[in-house]
């Protein structure tokens, strides 16, 4: 318990290995928190760091390493308590690895598929190593994937990250009670979430992401559903970043959207999720913002964008949508099952999308987009008409992939890295 200290401006309680919570005094509560700026708790033991520094526009700050998540509800607590609860910064990390790291590199038979960050390339930019039969591969006609972007690293003012070990996590993620639990401190402060390396199928929090602004989910093996049931209030929602969702059909559920929902993505990024087969709902005019569109690696991907079964609109506006880059969906068909219009597209990389048969309509107007894809691929495209703005013409010369696809020898890939090695 935290008794009355009415003075106290900084709290420090590391190395607490055994820490559950922290019961604070009602009748004691409003005379420390006018003037406690500072909360640092970390549960690891003998882990030394510097203490972070303090916003001086910000009236709290509380900065948290836990290895218990019901340790959570304390910190819930104190935040929702505070007399300007959206005057709080706080960066939680709730972890069972003695190390905790804004860059998580994947572990084990992951190094093979996504590879390693390359510090040496553009801080924009990762290339993908390929596998162990890279050698054999480039002699068929495969080669290393496009460009992936890195993930993003950086924590805003209300950060919330949560990884695979920790004790009671799904208890505090599936909330049945009124208990301010770790499932409400991420959805109704957080601007910033990272979950990864997860092995449940426990879905994020239903409803009410307001404040969330990016969302990054990797290396949850056993996540069906990141965002379940009925989804609303992503108002603020600028980059979602999904990585190695090995179960994953969906990111967000079918369920009721408001209009304004998703008005502020920018980004999106999807990455080796080999079962997900849409993305999103969505309804007219539902992305208003989305200027970046890059997914690779999803073999059972149909659709990116599902309309909405009771909506009566046939048609969907990207109005600020400039770069698509889409490497091996195999299944997919269109970007949307529906007309999508993009007047201000500029760049289109397509490698290994050979089910798909429809693009974006552009404007006849402005310059022309660029397209990089197979000769196979833009051949059995289906157009609308010049008209209606979806014609060859309104897009820039097709320029074939880099590396486009040759015919496999008739024997196995095994026998034929033999063949090359003798």
């Amino acid at each position: 318990m935290v008794l009355e200290v009415p003075g106290l401006k900084r709290l420090f309680l590391l190395g607490c290995e055994q820490l559950r919570g922290i019961k604070w005094d009602t009748s004691g509560f409003v005379k420390i928190k006018p003037n406690l700026e500072l909360l640092c708790v970390d549960t690891r033991p003998e882990i030394k760091y510097p203490p972070p520094s303090v916003d001086k526009d910000k009236s709290l700050h509380v900065h948290a390493v836990i290895m218990d998540a019901r340790l959570a509800r304390s910190l819930c607590d104190l935040i929702r308590h505070s007399e300007s609860v959206y005057n709080v910064s706080f960066s939680i990390h709730v972890i069972s690895s003695p190390l905790y790291s804004e860059i998580i590199e994947p572990k084990g038979t992951f190094k093979d598929k996504i590879g390693l960050l390359n510090d040496q390339v553009n801080p924009q930019q990762q290339l993908i190593s390929a596998s162990q039969y890279h050698n054999v591969l480039s002699k068929v006609g495969d080669a290393p994937m496009q460009s992936f972007p890195r993930p993003p690293t950086s924590m805003l003012s209300r950060h919330v990250e949560i990884a695979q070990g920790s004790h009671n996590l799904e208890s505090e993620l599936c909330k049945n009670s009124h208990i301010c639990t770790l499932a409400d401190l991420a959805k109704d402060w957080a601007n910033s979430l990272y979950v990864h390396d997860v092995s449940t199928n426990i879905s994020m929090p239903k409803r009410d992401w307001e404040y969330l602004r990016l969302c990054r989910i990797e290396m949850c093996p056993m996540l069906e559903t990141v965002f379940p049931g009925n989804y609303s209030n992503f108002y603020k929602l600028e980059t979602i970043w999904v990585s190695d969702l090995l179960m994953a059909r969906c990111i967000w559920s079918n369920g009721f959207v408001y209009d304004e929902n998703f008005n502020s993505l920018q980004h999106m990024h999807v990455r080796c999720c080999p079962r997900l087969q849409f993305i999103l709902h969505v309804r007219f005019c539902s992305f208003p913002n989305l200027e970046t569109l890059h997914i690779i690696h999803c073999s059972d991907l149909r659709n990116i964008f599902v309309l909405e079964s009771y909506e009566p609109i046939n048609v969907a506006y990207f109005p600020k949508l400039a770069t698509i880059h889409l490497h091996d969906l195999p299944m997919l068909r269109q970007i949307c099952d529906f007309k999508m219009v993009a007047p201000e597209l500029k760049t289109i990389k397509i490698r290994g999308c050979w089910s798909l048969r429809r693009l974006p309509a552009v404007t006849a107007y402005g310059p022309k987009p660029a397209i990089e894809i197979e000769k196979d691929v833009w051949d059995k495209l289906k157009w609308d008409g010049l008209e209606a703005g979806h014609h060859p013409s309104l897009y820039k010369e097709p320029q074939s992939s880099r590396y486009y696809r040759r015919k496999m020898p008739m024997v196995s890939i095994l026998r034929y890295a033999g063949l090359i090695t003798l």
